[in-house]
């Protein structure tokens, strides 16, 4: 071992010395609290942006409720196939597919002048 050089071990590293809080499972906390606010917001904003698209696009209350209520089914659909595609593209690639995704399914949700289009870029942005 050389001068100066301390051997430390993989817990102390990982802050799971005893001593102090878990970096790693903080990190993991934050994060899962970050996708809550984020689907918490989608919400707030899809409500108040449904009188608009009623409005605009014409459509009844059943239409207006699947589109708000399909986030959960979305996102269910979305975490079940991540695993199979990380595994055969790998996570840097899958990344960067589900970032092309939300990204056009982004601009199918702004442009989109029917229901069907809108359900399909909110499909995608999930």
């Amino acid at each position: 071992m050389e001068e100066g050089k301390e051997v430390v071990s993989m817990e102390e590293e990982n802050g799971e010395n005893g001593e102090g809080i878990n970096k790693y499972a903080c990190g993991c906390a934050v994060v899962a609290s970050m996708i809550s606010i984020i689907f918490g917001y989608d919400t707030g904003v899809m409500s108040g942006a449904m009188i608009f698209i009623k409005k605009d696009l014409k459509v009844n209350d059943t239409q207006i409720s699947v589109l708000a209520g399909i986030l959960n089914v979305c996102a269910l659909v979305g975490f079940l196939a991540t695993g199979r595609t990380s595994d055969f593209l790998g996570r840097r690639y899958t990344i960067v597919l589900a970032s092309i995704m939300f990204l056009v399914g982004s601009v199918l949700m702004g442009y989109a002048p029917n229901y069907p289009i809108l359900l399909t870029g909110r499909y995608l942005s999930k």
